[in-house]
């Protein structure tokens, strides 16, 4: 055994390590397989000296994986990208303290940042863009009517119901019943969908469109008179007409009121009274309310 020793102290070159104030006074071996075990180990020689002279020699066996563990356990612990050897876009190579053999690379490649911090960071993007247009998209279907993009009545009544000044305008499709018997639901649908974007097509962007019912619609006007609104509602009855909606000939009929200091419900009634009127007088007409 103390010939072994002597070997290992004279090999590594331990024989004076007591001298090394600053440096060390142990060895750090390179990569080696064990007989037993067939594992990649190093070995760490600390020679025990007293009064100079060589008592005894402490033999540490660690597996070589060791700094590959540490590096793989502080890039988990601070979230950092550090490649123990490879190919990196910035690396540095050094040997390990005590050892002047097997030399190590540690480094960054630019593809571990982007996969751990830019993918990340995408996708963090993408779910909250998506989160959003869901938002966006629920509340759009809460105020809107999905099949024509009128308000719907439920989300725009309430409103109504606040102001006191009105002119309002209720629009029947004629008929549309026998549409719906004759050609089926998906014309109707289809029909509801055309007149709607006709309706669309003749009012302007600040005026109030709302489904409120099947086939009925109610437009909110700010700030007309009779004559206005009886031209508004002339020119949305004669869109309708004066071509095929989806290879059917559709009418409308209409009615409107105009009026100050009175409630919606109220005004409501009078609307839909002067549209049973154009109703009772033939469909296809524009009645409005004295």
């Amino acid at each position: 055994t103390k010939d072994i020793i002597e070997h290992i102290v004279d090999k590594e070159s331990l024989r004076a390590t007591y001298q090394s104030f600053y440096g060390c006074n142990l060895k750090l071996t390179g990569k080696y397989e064990e007989d037993e075990t067939r594992e990649l180990i190093r070995s760490m020689f600390y020679p025990i000296y007293n009064k100079k002279h060589l008592d005894s020699l402490l033999v540490v066996d660690i597996k070589a994986s060791l700094f590959y563990d540490k590096v793989t356990e502080f890039n988990k612990e601070y979230n950092t990208v550090i490649n123990w050897q490879g190919s990196n876009s910035y690396q540095k190579s050094m040997h390990l303290p005590c050892s002047d053999q097997d030399e190590i690379t540690l480094g960054i490649g630019i593809v571990d940042v982007i996969k751990e911090i830019f993918i990340p960071s995408i996708l963090f993007s993408l779910s909250f863009f998506f989160l959003r247009m869901n938002y966006i998209r629920r509340k759009y279907l809460l105020q809107f009517d999905r099949m024509t993009g009128f308000y719907r009545r439920d989300f725009y009544e309430k409103r109504l119901r606040r102001m006191r000044t009105h002119a309002l305008l209720i629009i029947d499709i004629d008929n549309f019943k026998r549409i719906n018997d004759t050609y089926g639901h998906k014309k109707g649908d289809d029909v509801i969908k055309e007149v709607a974007e006709r309706i669309l097509n003749t009012i302007s962007r600040k005026d109030v469109a709302i489904r409120w019912g099947g086939e009925e619609f109610l437009i909110a006007f700010k700030s007309l008179s009779y004559e206005q609104l009886e031209i508004k509602a002339e020119n949305i009855r004669a869109e309708i007409e004066k071509e095929l909606v989806r290879k059917v000939a559709i009418t409308v009929s209409i009615g409107g009121i105009v009026d100050t200091d009175v409630s919606f419900s109220e005004a409501y009634k009078l609307a839909d009274s002067a549209l049973y009127l154009s109703k009772e007088n033939g469909r296809n007409r524009v009645t409005m309310a004295d």
